[in-house]
């Protein structure tokens, strides 16, 4: 009886320590395959216009105007807007422009 608990002991050993070293690696290779936001040029414009400043307005349609420091095409450009704020989440509310 005595080996056979020792025999789990060594299993469970092993097992623990092939679960430490692959959790190791893993939490070193994670970082490498998560996507980070890159950083554009910065601007050297930017004004936010809303259409009404009424307290409470439910519906109320923002410009957002931006000049780029440099030329060329920006991929992506996110807007954040403060607490308090509530944004449409239906994507065809949104439009852009260029």
């Amino acid at each position: 009886m005595t080996q056979i608990t020792t025999r789990m002991g060594h299993d469970l050993q092993r097992f623990v320590a092939a679960f430490s070293i692959a959790a190791l690696v893993l939490s070193l290779l994670v970082p490498l395959l998560i996507a980070r936001s890159a950083h554009a040029a910065e601007f050297t414009e930017l004004s936010l216009r809303a259409d009404r400043m009424k307290v409470s307005e439910a519906d109320v349609d923002y410009l957002v105007v931006i000049k780029p420091a440099a030329t060329g095409t920006e991929a992506k450009v996110k807007v954040t807007f403060a607490a308090g704020y509530n944004v449409d989440s239906t994507a065809s509310n949104i439009t852009t422009t260029t």
